[in-house]
């Protein structure tokens, strides 16, 4: 079986948990792939030190959760992205985690593996174009780590934890890009 591993990237357990928690239901009920996901805030991750050891070595030197998740990426054929903006970036969580991959960079080992990515914005469409740009950040990660880039989604208007709960026509039309998602795997 397909595997698809969902990583929210919000410290806040609000509206972003809501959506990873979505995208695995929703796949799960497919029965396409099995799911995990992982929310970043609740493991040790450290920042990268840019001692390039790992560029010889293929293995980072910190002693944290890191390594654990990058192997349960490895061996997933799918990986989701969910990530708040703030002033037209990721969170904190996902940037930190992805200057991490640096001991994977070049090895051709997403090259086969799919991603979606999904933003969470505070205001609507028409007053902001942070979510635009997060998506284009991690648009490029996926690229450059040679994963299939499958779409993107974003939720705006969730300022509150639970904002995103009631937007039931956003959640229909991302279903829709989750079952193309999993199609493709």
């Amino acid at each position: 079986m397909k595997k698809v591993i969902v990583i929210v990237g919000s410290a806040r357990k609000g509206n972003s948990l809501q959506i990873g928690s979505f995208t695995k239901e929703t796949i799960d009920v497919l029965g396409s792939a099995e799911t995990e996901m992982i929310c970043l805030a609740d493991y040790k991750i450290d920042y990268c030190d840019g001692c390039l050891s790992c560029d010889s070595t293929g293995v980072c030197h910190k002693d944290d959760n890191v390594s654990g998740l990058l192997e349960k990426v490895k061996i997933a054929d799918g990986v989701v992205f969910v990530s708040p903006t703030r002033w037209s970036l990721l969170s904190g969580d996902v940037k930190v985690f992805m200057d991490r991959w640096n001991p994977l960079a070049g090895k051709g080992i997403f090259s086969n593996k799919k991603s979606l990515v999904v933003t969470v914005g505070q205001t609507n469409k028409e007053e902001s174009v942070s979510t635009g740009k997060a998506i284009e950040s991690l648009k490029f990660f996926s690229d450059d780590a040679g994963f299939e880039f499958k779409g993107a989604f974003t939720f705006e208007n969730c300022l509150n934890a639970n904002d995103v709960s009631s937007q039931t026509e956003a959640f229909n039309e991302y279903k829709k890009l989750i079952c193309q998602f999993a199609k493709s795997l």
